[in-house]
């Protein structure tokens, strides 16, 4: 971008500015899981992102919280958490934490699989079973959560889409530099056995 290279960016976790970027509607998957739990009957739902400045974490959270509130029902924020990193072992060491008392929602929405599936080992360690106790949802759908039990719900990002209008973008763009543009994807939610109605 310093360089004024034509630039296309995939999926940035961060404000661009001066290059085109390529990108899921995050806030509209937000709003999708939030009417899936609400569905099926969740009510206290809590929510654990990645690192608090992630533009997708938030844009997640604000979704999540928007189709919430469509369907009435309030996001506690002292059921809103953020972990240091987007990585399974951030997910375990939130586990840890939040099970050290006892807790009171029925769902967990993590910021991706990653935390998802670090959450769910160590909460199955911990005797606690899912979907029947906690139902838990992820985003980004990576092939781990379809191969575990029990699968993970997540948000699947149209990725190959993506990558196609990533590379016929940065194409355009080095044969007429113009204004950089901003591509948003829709998303699609992924049902699997890790969300049941609350218990």
């Amino acid at each position: 971008v310093e360089a004024q290279l034509p630039t296309v960016m995939v999926a940035p976790d961060e404000a661009v500015a001066h290059a085109h970027v390529v990108r899921c509607d995050n806030r509209a998957a937000g709003v999708a899981v939030a009417h899936h739990l609400a569905n099926l009957g969740h009510k206290r739902i809590a929510f654990a992102g990645g690192p608090e400045h992630s533009v997708d974490t938030r844009q997640r959270l604000t979704g999540l919280r928007e189709g919430l509130e469509e369907r009435g029902i309030r996001l506690d924020p002292r059921r809103v958490s953020f972990c240091a990193s987007y990585e399974a072992g951030a997910g375990c060491q939130f586990a840890s934490e939040i099970l050290k008392t006892p807790f009171d929602f029925t769902a967990l929405v993590t910021g991706n699989d990653a935390l998802a599936l670090g959450f769910m080992r160590i909460a199955q360690q911990h005797g606690i079973r899912i979907p029947e106790r906690i139902s838990v949802v992820g985003f980004d759908n990576i092939p781990e959560g379809a191969l575990l039990w029990p699968g993970l719900t997540t948000i699947a990002q149209p990725t190959r889409d993506m990558g196609r209008a990533a590379c016929q973008k940065l194409f355009e763009a080095i044969a007429a530099p113009g204004e950089q543009q901003v591509l948003v994807y829709p998303v699609d939610l992924v049902v699997r056995e890790s969300t049941a109605p609350p218990s």
